[in-house]
């Protein structure tokens, strides 16, 4: 009898470690991926640490929605990333929306897989006045290591 009752112990724990397989294998990436950290390395004054969150590049010729937050402030960035055709590199267009009426878009165009090349940054209008300003730099990006201080 008591090879018996060990069959029934034996089936109930290769169906435990199997669920368990199955719930692992199924569970979000979203929690595993990381985020890209973009620095405006020159041209611009107080540049800026843009976060984008679970950032992952566009396969080639594609275009995805990207979004994130500006470090140290309660700002956000929403915006989309295009891969080029030929794969080696993507351009970013992103809209800071800060709080109050200045708003900042940028374009960054970046190579692949060195994550270096330049970046636009343009003022937006300030309570209905026109742009106020457009700048020119470099910029490059990387895997965010962490700790990045999250939004606010």
């Amino acid at each position: 009898m008591g090879a018996v009752s060990a069959a029934p112990e034996a089936t109930r724990t290769v169906v435990v470690v199997l669920f368990c397989a199955l719930l692992t294998a199924t569970l979000p990436t979203v929690a595993a991926a990381k985020d890209l950290c973009l620095t405006i390395t020159s041209g611009i004054g107080n540049p800026p640490l843009i976060v984008l969150k679970a950032f992952t590049t566009p396969g080639k010729g594609k275009c995805k929605p990207v979004a994130g937050w500006v470090a140290a402030t309660t700002d956000i960035v929403e915006g989309a990333a295009c891969s080029w055709s030929n794969g080696t590199g993507f351009t970013l267009g992103l809209h800071r929306h800060s709080l109050g009426c200045d708003d900042t878009e940028y374009t960054f165009t970046l190579s692949l897989p060195a994550l270096t090349g330049g970046v636009t940054e343009r003022d937006s209008s300030t309570a209905g006045t026109p742009a106020v300003g457009c700048g020119l730099g470099t910029a490059k990006a990387e895997k965010c290591s962490a700790p990045i201080v999250p939004i606010p």
